[in-house]
């Protein structure tokens, strides 16, 4: 861990102060979250899952690819520590991938491949109300310092008041609603991420780099710059079929 991480969190604190304005993009805070935490703490990768207006987990923000599949995969083989903490609202900590793999036999073999090793799973609670989790993936064993505990409880804080920020509970519609739009712009920056990976030639997550890039320089949402690249790309997809005009 850098010696200066606690000037880094200041600055990761306050640099998120100020991105929560009135109509902040909450996609990008939560990513940039994620990223924070992954790079600040001994995580390899971190993900969130959100629950969805159908009571169902979807992935709302990774710090990169690896970590973003494997929540992906999760969710598909329906088991994992990530589901266990919403369920629960409990953190749940798996030390070493091995000890789960009775347990949770698919999601252990998927994590072992893609590299990792341990898992720190923390709902995304508001009093009683649990909405999601922050995930650190670890590509090694043991248990996690206490105050990278301490850290990534701060993290899951923020992310979790972040979607529910002016909301109170009595206003679930609201809160739904909120959470549906960021899910819906999740899945256009992903087609947005391999238009650009596919037409530049590079991988998923320089891919997102050059989005989220463009969307600061142009003070844009990430959202819908990611919606103006599928928008572009739409035409040529539908004239592939098509001969070429001599």
């Amino acid at each position: 861990m850098p010696d200066n991480r606690e000037q880094q969190l200041v600055d990761t604190f306050l640099s998120l102060a100020d991105s929560l304005t009135d109509r902040f993009d909450v996609v990008d805070v939560l990513d940039t979250l994620a990223e924070r935490c992954a790079a600040l703490l001994s995580a390899t990768g971190v993900g969130m899952l959100i629950e969805n207006a159908r009571g169902s987990l979807e992935v709302v923000a990774s710090s990169g690819h690896r970590s973003e599949l494997l929540e992906i995969m999760q969710l598909a083989f329906d088991e994992g520590p990530c589901i266990e903490a919403y369920h629960s609202g409990n953190v749940v900590l798996i030390e070493e991938i091995e000890d789960i793999a009775d347990q949770w036999p698919k999601f252990a073999a998927a994590a072992k491949s893609l590299g990792f090793r341990s898992v720190y799973a923390m709902p995304m609670r508001l009093r009683d109300t649990t909405i999601g989790s922050l995930n650190m993936f670890r590509m090694t064993t043991g248990p996690v310092d206490p105050a990278d505990a301490a850290v990534a409880r701060a993290f899951t804080e923020v992310a979790t008041i972040t979607i529910l920020q002016q909301r109170s509970l009595t206003e679930a519609a609201l809160v739904r609603e909120q959470l549906e739009t960021a899910l819906a712009s999740r899945i256009v920056i992903e087609q947005a991420k391999g238009i650009i990976a596919s037409t530049h030639g590079v991988d998923m997550e320089a891919a997102f780099g050059y989005i989220r890039n463009r969307a600061r320089s142009t003070k844009t949402p990430l959202s819908d710059v990611a919606r103006g690249i599928v928008d572009e790309a739409a035409p040529l997809e539908s004239d592939k079929g098509e001969p070429a005009r001599r």
